[in-house]
């Protein structure tokens, strides 16, 4: 895998999330792209490259070992500074369509561990998550 910038690995863990249950659907697409114009950390990424970057993921996602790549690329590229923002992108992805499946529950599991984030921190992450998606 070639040298990743920042913005490109969280996009790569958004993507995976997206995909770890095997049913990328319209809501997670939509929310990639929500987050991507709305939070600050993607202030200076260039929106162009968007489909370009998710196309790259989904071929290394394809590949034998991929998904190892695409975790161990997230501990090496990101600052330790964005591993909680990282995790936080992965679940709101994930619930973007209501549910947190088992395959979503255990990449995010995976993405904490690669990323030394502690138990508690995950859980009031997830549980923040869920509030921000519930519907009336």
């Amino acid at each position: 895998m070639s040298e990743l910038t920042t913005h490109q690995i969280l996009i790569y863990i958004m993507v995976a999330a997206s995909v770890a249950d095997r049913e990328v659907n319209d809501l997670e697409l939509e929310k990639i792209r929500t987050i991507i114009r709305a939070l600050p950390v993607f202030d200076t990424y260039d929106g162009s490259k968007l489909a370009q970057d998710c196309q790259a993921c989904g071929k290394i996602l394809k590949s034998s070992g991929g998904l190892t790549e695409i975790l161990a690329a997230s501990h090496n590229v990101l600052p330790e500074r964005l591993f909680e923002t990282a995790y936080a992108l992965a679940v709101d992805v994930s619930v973007a369509d209501f549910y947190f499946k088992r395959e979503e529950t255990r990449f995010a599991q995976m993405l904490a561990e690669e990323l030394d984030i502690d138990e508690a921190t995950c859980s009031a992450i997830r549980v923040a998550a869920r509030a921000r998606h519930r519907r009336l």
